[in-house]
């Protein structure tokens, strides 16, 4: 009897340590893997790694991209993705997380969330522009990263394109 992936599915569960001083944090997986968060010198940091907005977009690309991998491997016709170029911006009102005095009533506050992620992404692969537009709508229902954003009222706008890669080229 063949059994469903669903059936057999289990929670994913991570687990980072790490500290923070003043506004710049280092966290750490098993000791092998550390990532680091700082804010520009002008918010009173010192610029020594990506703001916590422009690692959550690394964090969503990357989630994009391991997701289309996944699912593009099992699609009918099996597509062959060489790579994915990414383009993405993201604004937020800062007064979400700035605004001050702090006894302000919440229900008078921007909320402190990005509200809008845009931009492109481009597949090199030789499927059609209707098969990496099949792409992401699955890869837009299946990223764990890309939904919590969604549900936190963020405007998701990527928008995917097709290229066909030139012969002989690589992904790195």
């Amino acid at each position: 009897m063949r059994r469903c992936m669903a059936t057999l599915a289990r929670p994913m569960r991570y687990h980072l340590t790490g500290m923070g001083a003043n506004v710049q944090c280092s966290m750490a997986r098993d000791a092998s893997i550390t990532m680091a968060t700082d804010v520009p010198r002008r918010m009173g940091g010192s610029d020594a790694a990506p703001q916590p907005i422009e690692l959550f977009l690394t964090s969503l690309c990357g989630c994009e991209l391991a997701t289309a991998t996944f699912v593009a491997r099992h699609m009918t016709p099996r597509v062959h993705v060489e790579k994915i170029e990414f383009d993405v911006y993201a604004e937020r009102d800062s007064l979400g997380a700035l605004q001050l005095p702090l006894t302000t009533d919440p229900a008078t506050m921007p909320v402190a969330r990005l509200a809008r992620v845009w931009g492109t992404a481009t597949v090199y692969t030789t499927a059609s522009q209707a098969q990496v537009t099949e792409l992401c709508d699955h890869v837009k229902r299946r990223c764990p990263v890309a939904n919590m954003a969604v549900l936190s009222g963020c405007a998701l706008e990527i928008d995917w394109g097709q290229k066909t890669p030139s012969s002989g080229s690589s992904a790195h």
